[in-house]
């Protein structure tokens, strides 16, 4: 990614360097969960050491974190201390991990929209902006999905973690997903929606790969047709995170004995 952004370096740098935020958040996180699960001496050989030369955290610091305490510590000369302090607590098991994510995720799009405000106009800056109302319009819809379906979960715990301010999805359609009884008709749901011209015939089992496949399907479309660099580097970044998503897949599945028509399901492409 960073051999991409210094080819394309330009003023308008700080819209390709959002994956950085992106990789940050994701270390944040993980390291949360090390001490939630009390696996931290685990993680250390997790951590991306090789990421300290491109971000203001500390990495040498994010690898000797234990706890939250030293979490705050680490992240103190940042812009997340000011994210994550109103979850600060020394009990890890009063901590809200779900809240925290979303803090971490409204920030991330919060930026993304922000820089493609102030670098771009017209058609371009609404592409881009439908690229990432997409991404957040999926995930919203996934997360229901799982939380409905796996846990349970209360209406209002739902509607706490979902990314509200840049999502087209009207309150009426969240809600009503939501009430739905069957988690599984919101399957329904997208293959009745404004997404369906980028589904397929497949026979979709989870709704992550329902939506992945919606996620590789527009970026190949601006990939092919696009010759604006953001959107072509946009669509570059989507399609390289699904390959290792794929990679990820086939691994677990070999590693869980799973069919290879089951893996096959799973994969993107």
């Amino acid at each position: 990614m960073i051999k991409l952004i210094k080819t394309v370096y330009s003023k308008d740098v700080e819209y390709y360097e959002l994956n950085i935020i992106k990789q940050e958040n994701e270390i944040i996180l993980s390291v949360i969960r090390t001490f939630i699960s009390d696996d931290t001496e685990e993680q250390k050989g997790r951590i991306p050491y090789f990421f300290d030369v491109h971000t203001d955290l500390d990495i040498k610091k994010i690898i000797k974190v234990t706890n939250f305490e030293e979490l705050m510590e680490a992240v103190k000369d940042t812009r997340y201390k000011d994210l994550i302090r109103p979850f600060f607590t020394k009990n890890k098991d009063n901590i809200r991990y779900l809240d925290i994510e979303h803090a971490l995720e409204a920030y991330y799009y919060d930026e993304a929209f922000k820089r493609i405000d102030k670098h771009y106009s017209g058609t371009l800056k609404k592409d881009l902006e439908s690229i990432y109302q997409t991404k957040i319009e999926l995930a919203n819809i996934t997360k229901i999905y799982r939380l409905k379906k796996f846990y349970q979960a209360d209406p209002v715990t739902i509607k706490n973690v979902l990314i509200r301010k840049h999502s087209r999805l009207k309150e009426k359609k969240i809600d009503e997903m939501i009430a739905l009884k069957d988690p599984d008709q919101i399957l329904q749901y997208l293959a009745k929606s404004e997404y369906q011209k980028f589904t397929n015939d497949k026979d979709y089992v989870y709704i992550e790969y329902y939506a992945g496949q919606i996620r590789y399907d527009l970026a190949r479309k601006f990939m092919y047709f696009s010759t604006e660099v953001p959107k072509v580097y946009t669509a570059f970044i989507t399609l390289a995170e699904i390959e290792v998503e794929n990679i990820t897949n086939i691994i677990e599945g070999i590693r869980y004995q799973v069919s290879e028509g089951e893996m096959k399901q799973m994969l993107i492409y």
